[in-house]
């Protein structure tokens, strides 16, 4: 008889099943503040930025100077690799420097890795006055990035990158105006040199101590070590400062004892020409500066100091200088790195070398897109060898040189089809997608058809798009439902409706359920509930199609000149003006922008600044308020420079995303 019929018969109640004590779960939150500080602490810095889209708590944690005191103090502090790009196309040109910083994917479906933009509240900061890749110099010490000079017009300041909040501030000026000094770090200290028109001058050469935020002089080298030219480079090693030139001189300063020794009296045996070739590209090996578009290196030797060793890349292979030996020597165990033809970028982070090249090409021909690629080699000294280990290499950053009609849905930027720059004629059915939370980009389901120079509309949370093909077709506009993430394609217009075969759009809005249309010699709603399309009188393209619009709550607004904008009227099929706008700018229609900024409408434009021969980006932010049928009444609630840029910018589109 079994232990339970026993029991049963015997009417003793059977044996309780021992139960487990589950621990109730504790969420990190509502953990006490300091101990929050210490476990985020011992969190690499690269997923930061994944944390903070937690929760606005975590947020604040990961932004808190608490932080990075209690990273310090527990010995957990990391080097963290910054990318700065500058894009030259042409057209347009952008010569202003963007900044990147590595961390880890929070989707790793396709890498672990990537670089995310990072934002300067200042933008002062972040302009660059010149085109070259050598307008300013870049030296990171400790937390800090360090930018100096300038290249039209020379100049003595200095901006400071805090890598801990990403934030610029500015530094002590240098002694003397620069343009394109050479800078390096030495033991600690910023060394500068040349860039100024004076090269007798005592402060040829200064010194920055980053701990006491002063800059001192430091002996001038001489006419017979000073390197001259118009772009001198340095770099330092084991406490000295080596500087070079394009009159084959090459300098050598001792901190220590504070006196120059030309370079070829310590017999470090390198051939003139690799000197030379090194130096023309120091600037962009240490920053990690790339020209995705610019002129090609007049040279192709890369290189960086790492633990006080010289490593260069040349002829498809990374050397390091034995100076005991006084001979170049090839670095061993990299041959799992993939091929790269032309330059790369080496940096020392955290004792390891990481390698930055560029890939053009890829994609479908459509979409071609511009990739950075970075690798990262630990580096082990085997008596009179070197070994390196490739610990990872992959894709961090994809550029594309190409853009549509942008649109927000949600917290994500869609870019609809576009033109590649060097196929304007070519259309593209490729769609992608910015997400406004973490900065980073995707590749969203394509459309249907390719489409040149596309239009599209948001209406009811779904992607009209529209145009660049026979309007006939059937393909002339589809939609994307941006929860199923799906296209679908839409009837066309009916013959009656269309005034020629070929519709060129000029506006699209979706507003009441609608998909409005303004193109050459039409005007075309479609109803979207009742899928069908009617015409539009032609009272609605009265001014609309010359000016810039945003519709914001369903209603069409545009800035007409002089600070009049205009709302359109569905019911009384009129155009009426926007009442009580005082304190707009009377600014010219042509350099206005407008965009839906949460319900309140925001209105950006440029203007000159005649000091400087740049521009400066305004924003008026208008809370608007609906007093009947008839009547929209605006009310100014700020307005101010918000961005200050070259004046070879414009303002291409204006969007906002919830978050």
């Amino acid at each position: 008889m079994s232990t339970r019929s026993s029991a049963a018969v015997n009417g003793d109640k059977p044996p309780r099943k021992k139960m487990t004590k589950q621990s109730p779960e504790i969420s990190i939150l509502s953990l006490p503040y300091d101990l929050i500080l210490n476990i985020i602490a011992r969190v690499s810095r690269m997923y930061y930025p994944t944390l903070s889209l937690v929760s606005k708590m975590l947020r604040s944690v990961v932004a808190s100077p608490e932080l990075y005191q209690t990273r310090s103090r527990l010995n957990l502090t990391e080097s963290c690799l910054y990318l700065c790009l500058r894009y030259y196309r042409d057209p347009p040109l952008d010569p202003n420097p963007h900044w990147f910083a590595l961390c880890m994917k929070p989707n790793r479906t396709l890498t672990d890795r990537l670089f995310i933009p990072v934002t300067s509240p200042d933008v002062r900061h972040e302009r660059s006055t010149g085109l070259t890749s050598k307008d300013v110099s870049i030296v990171a010490a400790g937390s800090n990035i360090y930018k100096m000079g300038g290249y039209t017009p020379s100049s003595s300041e200095v901006s400071v990158l805090d890598c801990r909040f990403n934030t610029w501030h500015s530094a002590p000026m240098m002694r003397v105006k620069r343009s394109s000094p050479a800078a390096s770090l030495v033991d600690g200290k910023i060394y500068v040199a040349g860039g100024c028109e004076d090269v007798n001058s005592e402060n040829w050469v200064e010194v920055f101590d980053p701990k006491t935020q002063t800059w001192g002089s430091v002996t001038n080298p001489g006419a017979e070590i000073r390197p001259s030219g118009a772009e001198l480079e340095s770099f330092g090693i084991e406490g000295k400062l080596y500087l070079f030139g394009h009159n084959r001189k090459y300098g050598i300063y001792d901190p220590k004892e504070a006196r120059w020794n030309p370079m070829i009296e310590l017999g470090m045996g390198m051939d003139m020409d690799v000197v030379m070739g090194m130096g023309m590209d120091m600037y962009e090996a240490m920053d990690m500066e790339m020209d995705m578009n610019g002129v090609a290196s007049a040279v192709s030797y890369f290189h960086c100091v790492i633990g006080d060793v010289l490593f260069l890349w040349n002829e498809r292979e990374f050397r390091w200088y034995d100076f005991k030996a006084s001979s170049w020597k090839k670095l061993n165990g990299v041959e799992d790195l993939p091929d790269f033809d032309g330059d790369c970028k080496m940096v020392d982070v955290g004792g390891k070398m990481a390698v930055l090249w560029k890939v053009f090409g890829r994609g479908d021909g459509q979409n071609e897109e511009r990739s950075i690629w970075c690798a990262e080699i630990a580096l082990e000294r085997r008596g009179d060898e070197m070994w390196g280990k490739v610990e990872w290499f992959d894709v961090v950053l994809t550029t594309h040189e190409q853009c549509g009609f942008l649109v927000t849905v949600g917290s994500d930027i869609y870019n609809i089809g576009g033109v590649p720059i060097d196929k304007a004629n070519e259309p593209s059915s490729s769609v992608s997608i910015l997400d406004c939370r973490s900065n980073t980009w995707t590749e969203g389901p394509s459309m249907l058809a390719k489409r040149n120079y596309p239009f599209a509309s948001v209406l009811d949370g779904k992607i009209y798009a529209a145009g660049s093909s026979d309007s006939s077709s059937s393909e002339w506009m589809e939609v994307f439902d941006t929860k199923t993430q799906t296209w679908e394609l839409v009837s066309s217009p009916p013959a009656e409706m269309r005034a020629r075969r070929h519709l060129h759009i000029k506006r699209m809005a979706g507003i009441d359920g609608k998909v409005h249309i303004l193109a050459s010699g039409s005007r075309l709603a479609y109803d979207t509930r009742e899928g069908r399309w009617e015409s539009v009188g032609k009272e609605m393209s009265s001014g609309w199609g010359w000016y810039s619009y945003c519709v914001v709550e369903n209603v069409i607004y545009y800035y007409k000149e002089r600070g009049e904008i205009k709302w359109y009227d569905t019911k009384g099929r009129r155009w009426r003006a926007l009442k009580g706008v005082k304190g707009l700018h009377k600014i010219p229609r042509y350099t206005v922008t407008l965009a839906d900024f949460g319900g309140k409408m925001a209105v950006l434009w440029d203007r000159g600044v005649a000091s400087t021969g740049d521009k400066m980006i305004w924003c008026t932010v208008i809370a608007l308020e609906r007093h009947n049928d008839e009547e929209i009444w605006g009310k100014v609630e700020w307005s101010d420079t918000v961005l200050e840029v070259p004046e070879s910018c414009t303002i291409k589109h204006a969007l906002a995303a919830t978050l």
